[in-house]
């Protein structure tokens, strides 16, 4: 959920971000085409910024929502091929900071930082299979 209270939700298997306004009743799809099989699987999380941020899990790159204008667009570095990389959402810690564990082909817990639209790796690489949802 935005700051405004309208829901967002990433397309997993379909092509927009969903956008549900209660308070009107609306349910529309908005923004770029991300279609791919399980393009963006974890929910939203807000960033210090009030924009909304999804890891990619079969996706390329980080997704945003700038909720003031509904604008949907890839940010960050190419991540590359690479199957259910992540698939819990981001966490805002309290440096600002978004951060996602690793689920399959990733292998490390990632620190995005929405000023600089950079992806870092923090830690130990974790190694492959299956880790955290």
């Amino acid at each position: 959920e935005a700051s405004t209270g309208v829901l967002y939700a990433p397309p997993c298997c379909s092509r927009q971000v969903l956008e549900v306004d209660a308070a009107a009743r609306s349910v529309q799809q908005i923004g770029i085409d991300l279609r791919g099989k399980w393009g963006y699987f974890a929910n939203f999380c807000e960033g210090k910024d009030g924009d909304l941020y999804a890891p990619p899990c079969n996706g390329r790159r980080v997704i945003r929502v700038e909720v003031q204008t509904r604008t949907v667009s890839k940010v960050g570095p190419d991540l590359g091929k690479g199957e259910r990389k992540f698939v819990a959402p981001f966490t805002l810690a309290p440096n600002g900071k978004l951060y996602c564990p690793p689920y399959f082909s990733s292998t490390y817990v990632v620190e995005f930082d929405t000023d600089q639209e950079v992806l870092s790796t923090v830690g130990p690489d974790l190694g492959p299979s299956c880790k955290y949802a």
